[in-house]
């Protein structure tokens, strides 16, 4: 992504500490926030000769979000996708209901976490080390923003991730209004 895209994600975190979060919430299809995601990012997946599937399981979609913050949290999990990957990423997104909301999984085949570094990721300014990856960008604000919006929506964020293999970040939102 471009510098501009970082700094959009420095000004968001300053704003959000600074103030107690005042976000917009409304009832919104998040299969077609996820989608819009998806497409700003088709042209970056394509010249990499990677493919992006969208597995949209979620019989209801519908949950209470703030419509821009949702939309920059899972690009934010997209961009990551595509940054940490070596050669062709291969993403695939899900979404699916349980009893209490709506599931949201971001799943790569990029060079993975380790377990040391799983601990620290959420972590303001932390990077990852990443090894072969070049031209990986950015201020280790992403992650930590994607943590705090999902908190904001009431919900949880948990990554599972081997060395090599890729990872699998899963949002957990509640539906229903329940903000």
């Amino acid at each position: 992504m471009s510098l501009k895209f970082e700094v959009e994600k420095v000004l968001l975190i300053a704003v959000l500490e600074r103030m107690k979060t005042k976000l917009s919430f409304s009832g919104m299809d998040i299969q077609k926030i996820i989608s819009r995601a998806v497409d700003n990012f088709s042209l970056q997946i394509e010249s990499r000769g990677g493919t992006i599937r969208k597995d949209f399981q979620a019989a209801n979609p519908v949950a209470m979000v703030d419509e821009i913050h949702f939309l920059n949290a899972m690009s934010n999990l997209i961009d990551n996708a595509i940054k940490y990957t070596v050669g062709k990423p291969e993403i695939i997104i899900t979404t699916r209901n349980n009893r209490k909301g709506l599931l949201i999984s971001v799943e790569d085949n990029g060079i993975g976490i380790s377990k040391d570094n799983i601990k620290r990721i959420f972590d303001k300014f932390y990077r990852v080390h990443s090894g072969n990856v070049h031209n990986v960008k950015g201020f280790g604000l992403g992650l930590s923003y994607v943590k705090k919006i999902t908190e904001e929506h009431n919900g949880t964020i948990k990554d599972e991730s081997q060395t090599g293999k890729g990872s699998k970040f899963t949002v957990f939102i509640t539906q229903n209004g329940q903000t």
